[in-house]
Parts: structure tokens; sequence; C-alpha cells
């Protein structure tokens, strides 16, 4: 899928070149002329991450995103749970609670403590947490989103419209994040996303 997304995201390239137009005028046109956007900040040490954000907000940022924890065990020791709510909480008295926080696990975590960490993280607002288990584990996606009112994102490392197929259709994600570069190109993702719509007027 990654050979694809390459041949096709140098397809629409050439067709821009030709027209002497952006690919969101070949697609129909732009749809919004403004989007918010978050700053990635790290996330390993608690006072890094503080001063991180801070000074990305000062520079017009209105949400960050960050590491979750480090690997985790299927059951591990609530000191790392510890460790992330500390990370958590140095963001909030940071920049206060106005700003978006989202927090990134990289699939480092297994569904009986993520299920911990989702619960736990609750009262800090995050904007999102993405990637509590990898994706091979995404059934463990409904048991999360069942402990949890926190959103949940994912999608990186799925290449296709039809891995995204179950999460869609269960509704147990509340974000997807297809990689252009590696889920078959602009023309795969327009797919999904025309596919995320029907799904959505059936319910």
């Amino acid at each position: 899928m990654s050979a694809i997304a390459g041949i096709d995201q140098a397809l629409w390239e050439l067709k821009g070149k030709y027209y002497n137009a952006p690919v969101y005028d070949l697609m129909g046109g732009g749809c919004r002329d403004s989007i918010r956007v978050y700053s990635w900040i790290g996330g390993d040490r608690p006072s890094d991450v503080g001063v991180a954000a801070k000074k990305v907000v000062e520079t017009g940022f209105t949400a960050v995103k960050m590491n979750g924890t480090e690997e985790m065990q299927c059951i591990d020791s609530y000191d790392k749970v510890d460790q992330t709510i500390e990370r958590i909480v140095a963001v909030r008295e940071a920049v206060g609670n106005d700003i978006g926080i989202g927090i990134d696990f990289h699939g480092r975590v297994h569904k009986p403590m993520a299920k911990i960490l989702a619960k736990e993280l609750e009262p800090y607002r995050p904007m999102f947490i993405e990637e509590p288990v990898l994706a091979e584990n995404n059934e463990a996606l409904r048991e999360i989103a069942n402990c949890t009112h926190i959103p949940i994102a994912t999608g990186e490392r799925m290449f296709s419209r039809w891995d995204f197929k179950s999460i869609l259709a269960d509704g147990y994600v509340d974000i997807i994040q297809p990689d252009l570069s590696h889920a078959g190109g602009i023309t795969e993702t327009k797919k999904l996303q025309l596919w995320r719509k029907h799904i959505s007027c059936e319910e």
C-alpha cells in the first residue's frame, strides 16, 4: 500500500501540474479556510513537557499532543500509571484547562492497562487518546471505549479502507487517522472518507 500510495500521489501531482491547479481543486474545491492544529511536545519527563507545552501555546497553538507512556506489560505497576498522570498534570498546570491535549500511546499498552489509564485520565479532559492498543488488537477498543468518555483515535498503522471497516462499523473509534503515504494515497483515503460518511448516514 505504501508503494501504491507513492504512485497515487505522484499521479495527483502530475494532474495538478497539467491543469495548474492544487489537488484540493481537483477534488471539488476547498471546504474550509482554517483548521485547528496541535503541536507535538514529546512527553517523556514531566518538567520538560510542561515547559514545552507552555512554549508552543505562547506561539499561538491551542492544542498539543504528547507521549502517553513507555511500554507497559499486560498487567503492570500503578507506578507507570502515576507517571503518566504526572505528565498530564504538568501540562494542565502549565497551560490551563482551555488547551487541548492529545495523548498518544503508540500501541504500547495492552487492553487491561489501557482501561485503567483511560479512566485515570478522564479528570484531565484530554481531546483524545491515540492508539491505546496496536491495530492488530483493535477488537479491544470496544471494552476500552466502554470504560471511558474520552474520544479514541487510531489509524496510522492501518493500510487500506478494509482495515478500517470494522472500527467504522462498530463505532468505537471517534477519530480516524489514515497515513496518506501508507494507506494507498489520496485516492484510497478519499474512498475511506466517503465510506465513513455512508456508514454515518446508515446509522
